[in-house]
């Protein structure tokens, strides 16, 4: 099927071609000569985006980028002629990876294996321009959620999804161990827990832990403070109990193969003091726990969080002989 027919039967608009191609080119089309316009310069690239930035890769619009594909990647590799072209080639690169490695609709017409032909064909500009990133991530002094440190550290998954080039890994490494260290840095220096915010910047960022054995000592060592900060942290016991739950999938997530993370229970049972502490001091010091919220308390623990500690029962005697004596 001509690339006419496809763009005519789908919710791609025909009209973006007129945005992308001149006029006078577009006059000279006969439906048998319509896919010339690909040989205009750009209209490959300026078609291809268009196509991928529609909402729904229904099976017309992967047909039409299947098309466009071999046609915008001879004029991307083109790109890399001047440095100004270089900088958006780039960002057409990331896009490319990205639709092929996050949406399993846009491999049938985003091949691996032509990416990364691609990718290897270009490997010395690719690398080149992947370091002119890391230059600017480090003058601006890129911190974990800082714009400069999310682009380059997703760029550098991608692309590593798709190809193993050694000349990436040391990039991979400043990156992340820039940023472990502020994260460190600014804890020590206002006398704060490192840990949560390290767990939270690898979970965002994807960050293979086997390639950071300092940073998996640290959490090691500190694996019972961080199973108890959510509970200290919250007020709340619902709120406490839920972020635990919320953090041993986190952890099992990336990659820390504690034991007790296999069991809910026993991680509940790690921090058992600070649960009962924490309701026996509001019981103590506030009517309104006492009168209201403990009952609720109580009942997600025991029913829902399936907890058998007797201390609750003793919690649950003390609330029901305070009724009767009210």
């Amino acid at each position: 099927m001509r690339l006419q027919s496809l763009i005519e039967n789908t919710d791609f608009e025909l009209n973006a071609l007129k945005r992308v191609v001149p006029k006078s080119v577009l006059m000279q089309y006969r439906n048998d000569e319509f896919d010339s316009v690909l040989t205009t310069p750009g209209a490959a690239i300026n078609l291809f985006r268009v196509a991928t930035n529609q909402v729904k890769a229904d099976s017309t619009l992967v047909k039409i980028v299947k098309i466009l594909l071999p046609y915008m990647l001879r004029d991307l590799g083109n790109m890399f002629g001047s440095e100004k072209s270089a900088k958006e080639a780039y960002k057409l690169i990331y896009n490319l990876v990205y639709k092929t490695t996050e949406y399993d609709e846009w491999k049938p017409a985003i091949p691996v294996a032509a990416l990364a032909k691609f990718l290897d064909d270009h490997k010395k500009d690719i690398v080149k321009l992947t370091l002119k990133e890391f230059k600017e991530f480090m003058n601006y002094g890129g911190g974990q959620g800082h714009p400069t440190t999310v682009r380059l550290a997703t760029i550098l998954r991608r692309l590593q999804m798709i190809i193993d080039w050694p000349e990436l890994k040391p990039i991979y490494l400043g990156l992340h161990n820039y940023v472990f260290d502020n994260i460190n840095n600014l804890a020590a220096q206002n006398n704060y827990n490192a840990e949560h915010n390290l767990i939270d910047y690898i979970s965002r960022n994807h960050v293979d832990l086997n390639q950071f054995p300092k940073i998996r000592e640290q959490l090691d060592a500190a694996k019972v403070k961080i199973l108890r900060e959510p509970m200290l942290r919250n007020n709340d016991i619902g709120s406490g109990i839920l972020r635990v739950k919320w953090l041993v999938e986190t952890l099992n997530a990336i990659g820390l193969d504690w034991p007790v993370l296999n069991d809910i229970q026993a991680v509940y049972d790690l921090i058992k003091p600070d649960i009962l502490k924490k309701m026996l001091t509001l019981f103590k010091e506030s009517k309104y726990y006492r009168e209201n919220t403990v009952t609720t308390d109580l009942h997600m623990l025991k029913n829902y969080h399936k907890l058998k500690w007797p201390e609750l029962d003793a919690i649950e005697k003390s609330v029901n002989a305070d009724d009767e004596k009210g």
